[in-house]
């Protein structure tokens, strides 16, 4: 499968160190009253490869951003499909099947044609005779449509006779058969659903129509069965049977209503599971098992509206919900079906009732587990995303949920989806399920019973006893200096081995050369780590992974990382090629695992076994070097790399701020005020700069993009020798070593202090020539610091004025619920874009008319303000001319707006307009 190289974090160059420079400041002038900013400057100077001296380098042109040619790796595309089986796909023809037990792959496709589209997901049934294709055509999609894609196709593979069939077209077929039955059986009534009866209303698409029928799909875990969510309502279809192969197991899903069973609207799909669907089947057992699904009524929610505009003068409106601060945010519910193993035959859904006190909260379902057959772990979170409420629903009660603990909830909903697992693999490992029931869960959080905000740590809870145990804590005590381990996701459980994965950072203090206490640049990195729970230590895998691998291919008996020693804080040396996280992919009882990371330029996959203790890596292989890509960019220039480490501090309260910078070959700072920059603002705590793909092993069939990409950003360096800057991190630690929360006002500050530090001590850079660039709630950033600073020149991608208006969800992630409340009147001027401070400045706002996320209004309602202002003073200037107003004005050439008629918070269907106006835009006023 090949993606677009896109250096997910915005790491991905910096490894191939061959220089390191530390840059001492005089200081740096503050923005924040009563802040005092000691600035550290650790500027790391990363050379890009050596390359052929014989051999011109061209640099990489805008048409080569366009075409993909160049910078094209391979990605991983795959799904776990046993403990030890995955099948994958490299060149979106075929499908192979790799079993890690033997080392050997084989095809189980071979006639796959997908008429040229992009395969975006694909997964087999548990008998393995059907496969279930998904495909993304190019260039069909303009607009992101909620309820369905219908750039999405879906298509029924089966293996035994390689037939491929249209899943649309059969489902279609099969739902008119089902509606006649409904009509010969009208006064038949059951009380179980396993029959063909159905109480709700049909409607039957036309097989040719244009409009998408099929909304997701995946398959049962047992037998050939596939689930389909189609018009907010799932249905169940049998590949095998004869007699009655659809049946609809919802009844009340409603696209006019908002009602959505199983599917997800657009809160849950996009920022709380980050996939289509919301489907939890229980562990199977000889008798029976269970599927829990997600209900979402959004009746309550106010609507909203886009216009749509077709070809022949027409137009339409599409009506969606659309909460704010002051309004309903719907209500969300689990519904339980308990399926019979053998027959297939399934009962009338239960509802999952929740925590009593959580029935006076308007609340999110944030995570769902199953503990065993019949005891399922839900995760509710208040709307305001600062407590979350963990209950223990079991069958028996009916499915009446205990609450367990309450968890303080300060980093909002961000991983928290992933942040609980039962501490055993029950989940597609057979060996596992005669264990009997294990009580124990995982989980990353905050300390529950103090108020102190600490760094999301390990914890287990004993279901039964209602126990919390602190695991990273403990690690303290073992090891001679303090280590602190800020937690992202937990990712997996190694019942042999007592292991747990997860992604994170070691934010763990050195001193540098004159005493002062600074984090290094490698534990301010993104990592994969492993904590052992007999041990009480952590270690850095990605951090040692290269090392690894050279040592395994060397000598297989080597021992690479050991579960009983204790870790160095950085085990990852500077001086040693080292390997930049990415993505990892952990089978399902986390004996294997699939490492995505960058070495050098270049994505590596590696394929990694987890074996007993004493060493954690039994064996390691490379299993895609991106060879072809490695060649094909020693013919370009790449930007060299820099990072600033400084802080601010106020009392016993460190704030570090990490700047990466891509800057020209021949890049030199002594030169004052000779380069251009683009100072791109996006606010993201974790991932710093993510841009996900398809998700793999899930659902998550749909793109959520982030403007502008790293490509991009790297034409702009090679060819036209600008500097592209970003805030890469910002963290507080104090005395207690606590992290503490970045609400909107903070990153108010840290953007006005980040442009401080810029204009002080990065004298190359020509401010005047400097522009700022965000995409959505970094498009506000971009606006306000405009507004505030000196910069002259902006860049507003899909963005907003007002967080008042803004998706409820979105808003409450950043803002003091508590202030607005009380009408706190100077928080929520700050909550208001002052328009009036843009006046002079050179300003590109683009947006899509059709965007649901992030509404037109705001951007066409400033637009409007600002065009009104610049008329009355172009006529106050005729009524009252004077010599100095002219120049002054300058009223016609400041502020452009490009709207995208149709199109969502996606452009990439128009992607080479949309860079060729951002460019445009800048050689106005910009000499390059």
């Amino acid at each position: 499968m090949e993606e677009d190289f896109e250096f997910e974090d915005k790491q991905e160059l910096e490894d191939v160190i061959d220089n390191e420079k530390h840059w001492k400041s005089l200081g740096i002038a503050s923005a924040v009253i009563s802040v005092i900013c000691t600035i550290i400057i650790l500027a790391i100077l990363i050379l890009t490869p050596s390359r052929n001296t014989g051999q011109k380098l061209e640099p990489y042109t805008l048409a080569e951003v366009l075409s993909k040619k160049i910078m094209q790796a391979h990605r991983f595309n795959g799904t776990w499909i046993s403990a030890h089986e995955f099948i994958y796909s490299l060149d979106d023809k075929n499908i192979m099947l790799y079993d890690c037990r033997n080392e050997q792959s084989r095809p189980i496709t071979t006639k796959l044609n997908t008429t040229n589209d992009e395969i975006v997901h694909f997964e087999i049934s548990t008998s393995r005779l059907y496969l279930l294709i998904i495909t993304k055509k190019s260039n069909t999609a303009q607009r992101e449509n909620l309820e369905c894609d219908p750039s999405m196709d879906y298509y029924i593979y089966r293996l035994d006779n390689e037939n491929m069939i249209n899943l649309q077209e059969e489902f279609i077929s099969k739902l008119k058969l089902l509606t006649q039955q409904k009509n010969d059986n009208n006064n038949r009534k059951d009380s179980r659903l396993s029959s063909n009866s159905v109480t709700g209303m049909h409607h039957i698409p036309s097989s040719s129509s244009s409009s998408c029928v099929i909304q997701s799909s995946q398959w049962n875990p047992m037998g050939n069965i596939l689930l389909i969510m189609h018009n907010n309502d799932i249905y169940w279809l049998n590949m095998e049977a004869s007699i009655a192969p659809l049946r609809r197991i919802t009844m009340d899903g409603s696209i006019s209503d908002s009602i959505y069973n199983g599917i997800n609207d657009n809160i849950y799909r996009d920022f709380i599971f980050e996939k289509p669907t919301s489907l939890w089947w229980s562990p199977s057992a000889n008798r029976h098992y269970h599927l829990c699904y997600l209900q979402v009524n959004n009746s309550q929610v106010p609507l909203s509206n886009v216009v749509i505009y077709d070809d022949n003068d027409g137009y339409s409106t599409n009506h969606y919900r659309y909460s704010t601060l002051n309004s309903s945010i719907g209500t969300a519910n689990l519904w339980i079906i308990r399926i019979n193993a053998q027959t297939n035959e399934y009962e009338q859904a239960i509802r999952v009732q929740p925590p009593d006190r959580l029935n006076q909260w308007p609340h999110y379902v944030v995570h769902v587990n199953w503990l065993s057959n019949d005891q399922l772990i839900v995760l509710w979170s208040l709307r305001d995303q600062r407590r979350t409420i963990l209950g223990s629903c079991i069958e028996r009660n009916n499915w009446k949920c205990d609450e367990l603990v309450t968890l303080r909830n300060w980093l909002r909903m961000n991983h928290v989806p992933n942040s609980i697992m039962p501490a055993s693999a029950k989940h597609l490992d057979e060996s596992s399920l005669a264990t009997g029931i294990n009580s124990e869960l995982l989980f990353c959080g905050q300390t529950p019973e103090n108020g102190v905000k600490t760094f999301y740590q390990l914890y287990s809870f004993n279901v039964k006893t209602k126990v919390i145990n602190s695991y990273l804590n403990v690690a303290e005590r073992y090891t001679e200096q303090r280590q602190h381990y800020q937690i992202i996701e937990l990712l997996g459980y190694n019942n042999h081995s007592k292991s747990v994965f997860f992604v994170g950072q070691s934010l763990n203090q050195s001193s540098n050369d004159e005493g002062e206490k600074v984090i290094s640049e490698q534990d301010m990195r993104i990592n994969l780590f492993v904590f052992n729970l007999e041990h009480s230590l952590v270690h850095c895998i990605t951090c040692q992974l290269i090392k690894c691998y050279q040592a395994k291919h060397l000598n297989n008996q080597s021992v690479c990382i050991d579960l009983a020693n204790s870790a160095t804080i950085n085990e990852n040396d500077a001086d040693e090629e080292s390997c930049i996280f990415q993505h990892v992919y952990f089978s399902p009882s986390s004996e294997y695992a699939i490492v995505s990371c960058l070495v050098g330029i270049v994505p590596k996959i590696y394929l990694v076994k987890f074996g007993d203790q004493p060493d954690l890596v039994e064996n390691i292989m490379l299993f895609d070097d991106n060879s072809e890509l490695e060649s094909r960019v020693q013919s370009k220039i790449m930007p060299n790399v820099e990072n600033f480490i400084f802080t601010r501090e106020n009392d016993n309260l460190i704030k570090y701020f990490r700047i990466k910078l891509l800057t020209p070959q021949n890049f030199d700072h002594e030169e004052i005020g000779k380069y251009s920059m683009l100072l791109e603002m996006y606010p993201s705590r974790h991932r710093y700069h993510y841009l996900p793909k398809t998700t793999i092993n899930s659902q998550g069939t749909f793109h959520k993009r982030i403007y502008p990409d790293l490509e991009w950003a790297v034409h702009m360096v090679t060819e036209h020798d600008f500097i592209y800057a970003w805030l890469d991190g910002q963290f507080y630690q104090d005395g207690n070593h606590s992290l503490h929360e970045l609400s909107f006002e903070e990153l108010l500050v840290d953007y006005s202090t980040l442009i401080d530090f810029i204009v002080t001590n990065m004298t190359f850079v020509n401010i005047a020539q400097t522009c700022l660039i965000g995409h959505n709630v970094g498009g506000y950033f971009v606006l306000n610091s405009l507004s505030t600073t000196s910069i002259e020149c902006g860049i507003a991608i899909s963005s907003f004025v007002d967080w008042n208006t803004i998706n409820s969800f979105l808003a409450e992630q950043y803002i003091d619920v508590d202030k607005v409340r009380s009408n706190d009147l100077q928080y929520l001027l700050k909550m208001t874009l002052n328009w009036k401070m843009l006046e002079n400045k050179n300003l590109l706002i683009i947006h899509g008319t059709s965007n649901e996320m992030f509404p037109i209004s705001q951007s066409m309602r400033l637009m409007k303000s600002l065009t009104l202002e610049e008329q009355n003073r172009y006529i106050k200037f005729h009524q009252n001319p004077s010599h100095d107003d002219m120049d002054e004005m300058n009223w016609t050439s400041h502020h452009f707006m490009e709207l995208y008629v149709d199109h969502g918070n996606s452009f990439d269907t128009l992607i080479e307009h949309f860079y060729r106006k951002i460019e445009f835009f800048l050689f106005q006023w910009i000499i390059v």
